[in-house]
């Protein structure tokens, strides 16, 4: 059976009845395309600001009020996907000229020979326009096939479920709380996959990844020149981002200035790339995400007060995984299949003394310490069962009892299994556990040293 594929949204602007008949007659010939006819590029304007599924435009160039280049211009601002075709009756070089760099990707003058140059054009844009379409779907599958499941039954897991059922269909700001490994950047992912930008792109920036000199070209954009080694203009994440999500992971870790102007893209939904003076209207869905006490950063002056309370749309606080002990052994599990899977592997099970292990120790790396657990072990396993022994995890300072400890147990023991706890947090980053726990960076590699000398 065929698979029956999506028209292709053809507007036309144009303010001769009768010229804008010819081209309907023209265009609809190939029953590909869907057509919409304006008798001016006000109402069209109007109708891309509300959401528009246009795919190609065909303009004419002397258009009364907005004539067709300055349309062009406005279109490119607000859709720059958008493939456009300009038909005039001039033919002067410099208004070709203008014409392309207004946006146009084809200039046809108006003659005898129009319509067939015309449908010949329509073609390449159809081609291209269902290439795109191709690539958008596999890009949709290969998201949705890989770390897109929320998996659970614990009451708190439930509820996040919920909540994501709830807003996803909403362009509600979301901010998603939670400690480092709990699946925050899941959460962002599974709410765009349900949600009405599902097709368009999911665009994740990981705000503690970026320096700070560079964060405002990274999510802004920069034309050329705008400073030393831009040699190119180029997009932003806020503009890969158009139509679909953007995700801003880690957002606590942005400083003073770039959440400065992040509010104000906030209220406006705005943006101006670095060096450039040209404004682009967005059209995107805005996710975040931070392992830090917003409320608490306020106080100590690293976070702005009305971003703080900009970002209050709708909150989602993620559990630790040893606050969802009914999830640990189906995460496991799921963990387990899925390394068998993309390994070729031939599945085996946890033997009775691994999974009171896995049951036993608090995670305080979450769900991401205990995939990494699952698959180092399955890697150190003799592939007939998972032990004990394979999971090299210790149990927790957390859970330790003074009846676990033995006469020999020191204050010096204390400090080590603390500092350990807070690597496996934070992933090694020694930055991160220093400023947590309020010391150098010189103290923690003389622990380290101290330990390692014993």
């Amino acid at each position: 059976m065929t698979k029956k594929l999506t028209k292709i949204c053809v507007d036309i602007v144009e303010d001769d009845p009768v010229f804008t008949k010819m081209l309907k007659g023209a265009v609809s010939q190939n029953d590909s395309f869907e057509i919409t006819t304006w008798k001016s590029a006000e109402p069209f304007l109007d109708s891309i600001k509300d959401k528009a599924k246009s795919e190609i435009l065909i303009v004419d160039y002397n258009l009364p009020k907005i004539n067709g280049l300055d349309l062009l211009e406005q279109v490119k601002n607000v859709k720059a996907g958008l493939k456009c075709v300009v038909i005039s009756g001039q033919e002067d070089v410099e208004v070709v000229v203008k014409a392309y760099k207004s946006g146009a990707d084809d200039y046809i003058i108006k003659n005898e020979h129009c319509f067939p140059e015309l449908m010949n054009t329509l073609k390449n844009f159809s081609k291209n326009i269902e290439l795109e379409r191709e690539v958008k779907a596999l890009k949709n599958k290969f998201v949705n096939n890989n770390d897109i499941k929320i998996v659970g039954e614990s009451k708190a897991t439930d509820l996040i479920k919920k909540l994501i059922e709830k807003i996803a269909k909403t362009d509600l700001l979301v901010l998603i709380t939670g400690e480092s490994g709990v699946g925050k950047d899941l959460v962002a992912k599974k709410i765009h996959m349900e949600s009405n930008r599902a097709n368009a792109p999911y665009v994740p920036i990981n705000m503690a990844a970026i320096p700070s000199e560079l964060l405002e070209s990274e999510l802004f954009g920069h034309e050329k020149g705008a400073f030393t080694g831009a040699q190119n203009t180029r997009k932003g994440k806020f503009e890969e981002a158009q139509g679909g999500t953007l995700f801003l992971d880690e957002i606590a870790e942005m400083d003073l200035s770039a959440q400065a102007r992040l509010l104000r893209v906030l209220e406006e939904k705005i943006i101006t790339k670095l060096g450039g003076n040209k404004q682009v209207k967005l059209d995107l869905r805005i996710l975040t995400a931070t392992n830090k006490n917003l409320l608490d950063e306020v106080k100590r002056g690293k976070f702005r007060e009305d971003l703080y309370y900009r970002l209050q749309g709708f909150t989602m606080s993620i559990p630790p995984l040893r606050e969802r002990i009914e999830d640990i052994l189906l995460l496991a599990s799921y963990f387990a299949d899925r390394f068998f899977i993309n390994n070729n592997i031939q599945p085996f099970d946890f033997d009775n003394e691994a999974i009171k292990k896995i049951k036993k120790y608090s995670w305080p790396g979450n769900v991401r310490e205990l995939k990494s657990a699952v698959e180092r072990a399955i890697v150190l396993s003799d592939q007939k069962v998972i032990r004990s022994e394979d999971l090299q995890i210790v149990s927790s300072n957390s859970n330790m009892s003074f009846a676990d400890m033995n006469s020999t147990y020191t204050m010096e023991d204390h400090k080590q299994n603390i500092l350990e706890r807070y690597l496996r947090e934070y992933n090694n980053d020694v930055d991160k556990v220093a400023e947590k726990l309020e010391i150098g960076r010189a103290t923690i590699y003389r622990m380290l040293k101290k330990k390692n000398d014993r």
